[in-house]
C-alpha cells in the first residue's frame, strides 16, 4: 500500500501518479496540474476585462504556498524553479542525488587506474605496430621499396613478396 504525499491517504490498486519518488492519489495529481493560477484565462475578444476597481492577481499566498506538500513557505526557505515554489525540504527530496542501485558495483580507483593504464598500453601498441608497419624498407634481393607490414621476413632480412615465393621458402620454415 502506498500514501498520497499531499493529502496522506491510502492509496490501494493502481489509482495513483508518480512524480520523482513521490506517489500522489489521481485528485491530488491532478491538484498539482492545475495549481498554477498565475495563469488567466482570457476573455472574448470583443471584451476587455475590468481592471478598474479589481486586478487580476493570483492570491496573495499562493506565491509562498510548497507546489508539493502545499505548505506555508517563508522567504528564506522558498525555493523557485521556474513557475513553481517550493519548501527546501521538498525540493530537497526532488532534487536529491539518485544512489546507484546495490547491485551496480562501482570499481575502486586502484582497478580503475590498472584499467585505464592497460587500455592506453594497449592504444600504444597498436599505435606502434601500425607505424612499424608503415615504414618503408628495401627487399635484399631487388631492392624495391616497399612497407614493412608488406614484407616477409627471411633469415633476418626483408623481402618483398614476389622474392620471397621465389626463394621456395615457406612461411611457417623461416
Amino acid at each position: 500500500m502506498m500514501q498520497c504525499k499531499q493529502c496522506q491517504k491510502t492509496i490501494d490498486g493502481d489509482a495513483y501518479q508518480m512524480v520523482a519518488d513521490w506517489v500522489f492519489c489521481t485528485v491530488c495529481f491532478q491538484q498539482l496540474l492545475d495549481k498554477p493560477q498565475e495563469r488567466h484565462t482570457s476573455s472574448a475578444p470583443d471584451t476587455k476585462p475590468d481592471t478598474s476597481d479589481e486586478e487580476i492577481t493570483k492570491p496573495a499566498d499562493a506565491a509562498n504556498r510548497c507546489r508539493i506538500c502545499d505548505g506555508t513557505v517563508s522567504e528564506a526557505q522558498k525555493v523557485k524553479l521556474g513557475i513553481w515554489t517550493f519548501c527546501a525540504g521538498c525540493y530537497a527530496e526532488l532534487a536529491r542525488r539518485r544512489d546507484p542501485e546495490p547491485s551496480e558495483e562501482l570499481p575502486d580507483e586502484k582497478e580503475k587506474a590498472a584499467q585505464d593504464q592497460a587500455t592506453a598500453e594497449k592504444a600504444a601498441e597498436q599505435e606502434r605496430i601500425y607505424l612499424e608497419s608503415r615504414k618503408i624498407v628495401s627487399c635484399h634481393a631487388c631492392g624495391r621499396q616497399i612497407h614493412a607490414g608488406g614484407s616477409k621476413l627471411a633469415e633476418g632480412e626483408p623481402y618483398c613478396p614476389d622474392c620471397f615465393y621465389g626463394l621456395g621458402l615457406d612461411e611457417d620454415n623461416v
